[in-house]
């Protein structure tokens, strides 16, 4: 296994909290862009209180990014490519929400690391 070695230029991160009363969903992203020109976008989110298969939407703000499938009440991905292509663009202040239909069931905000 090689080991790459890169300078992180820009890195944000958010913790989710559950927005949803009796629920402990919690995760966390992160963003980042190395100096190489890759981007990548990680997320993994547990606890969420759905069955298997049930399909759950990530927003940015007022924008929709991706759907994503629950799996043993978990979401997780993680991309990375030397484009930004289907990596959304971060900024520190912007709230990512992960909802179910029309239900918010836990948010974060990007903070500057």
């Amino acid at each position: 296994m090689k080991m790459r070695i890169r300078n992180v230029l820009t890195e944000y991160e958010a913790h989710f909290y559950s927005v949803l009363p009796n629920s402990d969903v919690i995760g966390k992203s992160e963003w980042k862009h190395y100096s190489d020109g890759t981007y990548r976008f990680k997320l993994s989110v547990r606890n969420l209180p759905l069955p298997d298969e049930s399909k759950v939407d990530l927003w940015l703000d007022d924008r929709w990014l991706m759907r994503l499938i629950v799996e043993n009440k978990r979401v997780k991905i993680d991309m990375e490519n030397d484009s930004g292509s289907g990596i959304p663009p971060v900024r520190a202040g912007q709230v990512l929400c992960i909802k179910a239909g029309q239900d918010v069931l836990a948010e974060g905000q990007y903070r500057a690391e």
